[in-house]
């Protein structure tokens, strides 16, 4: 079991390692990116114990060329610092997520780690451990990538509650109406039927979407339309309400976040990411000239383009 833990250890931090090294090979053409990434360099930083020496040269660097966050070096101490938290070396596991909540200090990952990295070497601060469980949270809004997730883990969770209330609001109707509409058929139905023509009649109305082929889900709408005469004002307004919500509302919230996640992953974007970091190509720094002068009043357009022709 320890075996296979510490492969998956060894797999994951190597994969974002080599991750990093094909960005930095593969898809640049500049002659050299404004921060380097060595994982390798980092590991002899840590074996000699001169990581912090190390992460803070990084850090200036960031500093130095402008970058605030700088997520891709954020991920390999995230990493790192779980690696060494489990080897037993805590003081460097904290210092890895430390600078990893420096480097990128509006990444919630960065700061719930290193919560979570404090609160396992000293189980007493569980007052910080739930501090930054409250900052990681909150900095989920500061950014439309991790607004847009958080949107859609919830809208999973509101989804199922919402069925789970049209299930239950669709058995009670069942359960509640069944015999009135048994008692209206016994009504319209011819009194030269036998007695138990209504009963029959019933089950087969209700039953009526699965011998269509359909699944049990249809069943509980088909409830709700079949006994819809017989529910109050405030009942149907409820159940309008709930279908209103699940069919149209979030189906839009959906839309909205995909179209959030998608916006930040638009070329000018792209090329704004890529100029910040240091990995643009001589495309990146035309289109750049072109869109300066194109929009002249644009400062972060205007920056980009200097720091690529610097």
């Amino acid at each position: 079991m320890y075996y296979h833990r510490d492969m998956n250890k060894f797999f994951e931090r190597h994969l974002i390692a080599i991750v990093l090294g094909l960005c930095c090979v593969f898809g640049v053409d500049s002659s050299s990116a404004a921060i380097h990434i060595d994982s390798v360099a980092l590991d002899q930083a840590i074996a000699t114990q001169n990581v912090s020496e190390y992460l803070e040269t990084l850090y200036q660097a960031q500093l130095d060329n402008g970058i605030r966050n700088f997520i891709p070096l954020s991920l390999l101490l995230i990493s790192t610092s779980k690696q060494q938290l489990s080897d037993g070396y805590p003081a460097t596991a904290l210092n890895c997520a430390e600078y990893a909540r420096r480097v990128a200090p509006d990444f919630p990952a960065a700061t719930l780690n290193e919560s979570s990295v404090r609160w396992k070497t000293n189980r007493l601060g569980i007052p910080r451990f739930l501090g930054g469980m409250f900052n990681s949270f909150l900095q989920k809004f500061h950014t439309l990538n991790e607004l847009s997730f958080f949107a859609f883990i919830q809208l999973a969770v509101l989804g199922a509650t919402l069925m789970m209330t049209f299930v239950g609001i669709a058995l009670i109707s069942l359960v509640r109406n069944s015999r009135l509409l048994l008692h209206d058929l016994r009504h319209i139905l011819p009194k030269a039927l036998p007695a138990h023509s209504a009963v029959v009649l019933l089950v087969f109305l209700c039953v009526f979407p699965l011998l269509l082929g359909f699944s049990i889900a249809w069943l509980f709408p088909y409830w709700l339309m079949l006994f819809w005469t017989y529910h109050n004002v405030k009942e149907r307004a409820c159940i309008g309400i709930l279908v209103l919500l699940f069919v149209f509302v979030l189906p839009l919230i959906i839309v909205g976040c995909s179209y959030c996640l998608f916006i930040p992953q638009t070329d000018t974007l792209q090329r704004l990411w890529n100029a910040n970091y240091g990995y643009y190509t001589k495309y990146d720094i035309d289109i750049f000239e072109q869109d300066v002068v194109q929009n002249p009043d644009d400062y972060e357009l205007a920056d980009s383009s200097s720091k690529c022709n610097s």
